[in-house]
Formats: C-alpha cells, structure tokens, sequence
C-alpha cells in the first residue's frame, strides 16, 4: 500500500498477484493499448472469460471461412488498424504520390544553408502505387527511385561497422537456415536518414512522427551475403 512501482510493459502483457510468501494466484491483468486503469479478476472469473473467448474465437474463425473460403491467419481479436491505407478498387489501379523530401547527392559539410543546398535537391519525387492484387491488397511502387545513389552509398557506410551474424527468433539465435549477416540502421543516426524516413512518411501516407523504433517503426535493416549464404524459405510468425 501506498508504494509505487515503474516496470516496462507492452500491449498484452499480463500480471498475476499473489500474497505474499503463497503460490496460489488471487488475480490477473492483461495490459491495453492507451488504458490507465485495471480491474483485478480472480482465477475462476479469469478462466470463464478465457472460455467465452476460445468459444468467440472459434465461431469467428468457422464463419470466416464459410464466408471468405480462407483460413483465419491472424490474432483475434484483431485490433483495429490505426494508420491508414490507399483504397484500392481495381487490379492495375495507379495512386499517384509526390514528395518534397528530394534526394541527397553528398552530405553537407555543416547545417548551413548554403551547405545543405548544394547537397540537397529541391525538385519533388513523383512516385506511383500500383494496384496488383484486391486480397490480399498489394500494392507495387513504381516511378522515380526511391532512393539517390548517394543514400545508398551513406547506408551502405552506417551499416558496413554494425554488420553482425544474422540471428532467427524472439532470442537471437545463430541458425544455420540463416548464414548472412545484417545490421541494423537507426533513422535518428545522420540527417540523411531521417529525411529518408520523412520521404517515405509522404509515400505510404502516415504522419512521419510514427515511423522512430522507439514508436513502432522497425530501422532500417541492411543485410549483407558473401558467396554461399543464404537464408532459406521460412515462416515468420507475428510480424
């Protein structure tokens, strides 16, 4: 009572409570996106929505199939989707895109003006999605390149010193499905790159605040094979 406790969480993390010095478990909690407040639920009352749930899920998952002719692939329940993507109504659909972030040619001495002008375009990018399949929705982008031969050459520099084994799973473990080698480049490690992050904001239409690690956004994954490695077919899982 009257003492605080700060612990790192994610969605779906759960707790249980028990008294001190016993094993039995007096409550549980699982932890929601943007929720301050918890109720604590015994075991019985936890395992009875546990059921009603499994009964829910099972029902969604056999009318799913009735209805679409697939296999459920996803959690349930699914959360919303929270950002947003083209409508597409049409296989060979064209959504035309433009963006500002034009392309670096060379990295800027300083953060002059006169600096980052002459190392950065001012002409805007013109990209096209194109529609090439309605379900599951795919969507290829075509048009300018997304990238200069300079920002290939800067991320190729930032990786080269990060370059490790490449690991498979949750824990990060050497696998020998899986031989190359990558690294992983942050957006906050040069201004190049976090202009890259902001052209990309434009071209899948977020706001480019969600596209940092710390939010949700992955950094950019430079992967590196030498003669003879690979990484065979495989099944990602949760991703």
């Amino acid at each position: 009572p009257h003492e605080t406790l700060r612990i790192g969480t994610y969605v779906g993390h759960q707790f249980y409570y028990r008294r001190t010095g016993q094993r039995a478990k007096l409550y549980h909690s699982s932890m929601e996106r943007i929720k301050t407040v918890y109720k604590f639920v015994d075991e019985e009352t936890r395992l009875a929505e546990e059921a009603a749930l499994r009964q829910e899920k099972a029902e969604f998952i056999e009318r799913y199939r009735n209805e679409t002719g697939r296999r459920w692939l996803h959690m349930y329940p699914r959360p919303a989707p929270e950002l947003y993507f083209y409508p597409t109504e049409y296989v060979g659909q064209i959504i035309r895109v433009t963006s500002n972030y034009s392309y670096f040619t060379c990295y800027p001495r300083s953060n002059s003006e006169a600096d980052v002008a002459r190392c950065r375009g001012t002409e805007p990018i013109n990209f096209e999605w194109k529609v090439v399949s309605l379900s599951p929705k795919v969507l290829e982008l075509r048009g300018d390149r997304f990238l200069s031969d300079f920002e290939v050459e800067h991320i190729k520099t930032v990786a080269g010193p990060l370059l490790h084994r490449s690991v498979t799973g949750a824990g990060g473990y050497e696998n020998k499905a899986r031989t190359s080698s990558n690294a992983w480049v942050k957006r906050s490690m040069s201004d190049v790159l976090d202009w890259i992050f902001r052209r990309l904001a434009n071209v899948v239409h977020v706001d480019e605040s969600h596209l940092w690690d710390t939010i949700g956004s992955e950094s950019v994954q430079v992967v590196h094979y030498e003669v003879g490695q690979e990484y065979r077919a495989h099944h990602d899982w949760r991703t």
